[in-house]
């Protein structure tokens, strides 16, 4: 149960899943090609434009000169994908941004640039 609301949640390592597929392979697969979304936090990330898809990559964008991700912690409020997206009318820049903590009843509006 999360926040009150009962939850099924299945999980399964790729590994242990690909014998459930017939003439299945593994291939390796650059890290330019995946970034985990496991949290709103990282959801802002990827939908952000610190990054672009370009032919299928992943691409940091040029701009931003900090080799590393902002730091991004949001509050309760913004835990479920529907309250997190209801919250921004369009998704901040963030590629200036060295780290975010949002707490409370925070909404954004369209054009945010974050620094």
């Amino acid at each position: 149960e999360v926040d009150g609301v009962k939850v099924l949640q299945l999980e399964t390592a790729a590994g242990a899943a690909i014998r459930f597929f017939d003439h299945a392979i593994g291939i390796n697969v650059p890290r330019s090609r995946f970034l985990p979304v496991k949290a709103t936090s990282d959801l802002q990330l990827v939908q952000s434009d610190l990054y672009t898809l370009v032919d299928g990559f992943v691409t940091r964008n040029s701009a931003r000169t900090d080799p590393s991700n902002p730091s991004i912690e949001l509050g309760p409020e913004f835990k479920k994908v529907g309250c997190f997206l209801g919250r921004f009318k369009s998704i901040p820049s963030i590629v200036e941004l060295d780290s975010l903590k949002v707490s409370g009843d925070v909404w954004f509006g369209s054009g945010i640039v974050l620094k």
